[in-house]
Formats: structure tokens, sequence, C-alpha cells
């Protein structure tokens, strides 16, 4: 299965799902009636008509300078040439592009892309970002990924002078 934002399971269709039907229970909150069975049945066949309708329309892609990731697709391209990423290259690039600009240090990377604490004796961080950059960077210009000693690691656009 399809895997959203760290959440397992969750593919972008039940997301919309989950949000129609926390945005419908919260404007029932809000005007301070309880939902009914009825409209609770109205509202899923109708959250459910509007995925199955509008949800190939739906495309989740980050872009850097000339390297786009697409979500849904799971797909990774850089000046227009397709780049195959393992799993978990893939989590890693997508958490360093979500957070772009950001200097990720190595823990915030192992909890979020290993989920494990962090221990200064291994090097899987590195390896894993070596790996990413002879994909992602080494046969392409600008170079993205840099490494900001005793910090960690950031995804960003070089700046121009």
């Amino acid at each position: 299965m399809y895997s959203t934002s760290g959440i397992p399971g969750a593919s972008p269709e039940r997301l919309i799902i989950s949000s129609i039907y926390l945005t419908f229970a919260l404007q029932a909150l809000s005007q301070s009636h309880t939902i009914e069975l009825s409209e609770f049945v109205y509202m899923s066949a109708s959250s459910r008509w509007v995925c199955s309708t509008y949800a190939f329309h739906l495309t989740v892609i980050l872009r850097v300078t000339d390297l786009e990731m697409d979500f849904l697709k799971r797909r990774v391209q850089r000046a227009g040439e397709r780049i195959d990423l393992t799993a978990k290259e893939f989590t890693l690039l997508e958490l360093l592009m979500r957070r772009q600009g950001e200097v990720l240090p190595r823990s915030l990377i192992a909890s979020q892309v290993w989920d494990m604490n962090f221990d200064s004796d291994t090097n899987v961080i590195e390896v894993a970002v070596r790996r990413l950059r002879a994909k992602v960077d080494d046969n392409f210009t600008p170079k993205l990924i840099r490494t900001v000693r005793g910090m960690g690691y950031v995804l960003e656009e070089p700046e121009s002078t």
C-alpha cells in the first residue's frame, strides 16, 4: 500500500475522505448539533464519489531547481532524466525537499528515515547521503545537497554569485 506523509497505509484518497469527515464533524460541533446517521451516510457516499471522480487529478509534486519529486507516482527526475531510488533514498530525499533550505541534523534524519535513535558510532546516514548524492547530484549542476560541518545536511538552491 502507498504511504503518504509517513502514515502507513494512508492513500491520498483515504486522506481526502478523512479530511472530509473531519471537516463535517467539526462543522457539526461548531454548530452545536449532533450528526444524525442519515447525514453521516450521505456524507460518506458524497466523499467516496468526490474521491472516485477527482482522485486521478490529485498530484503532489515538489520541485527544487530542476529536481522534481512526484509522490503519487513515486518518481524522481532531474533535468528531465528519471532517477531510480530505493525506498530509504526516496524517504531521505523527501525529507530534505520538504524542509528545503533547513539544516537537518543527523539525529533528525535518523529518527525520521530509519525510526532509530541516533548512534554516533554508525555511518548509516553518511553512506545513505553519499548514495543519494551519487544519483541526484553527481551528474548534474548545480549541486543541491550540501554538508554543513558539525551540523548536518541541507538541500537548497545554490546562491547566485
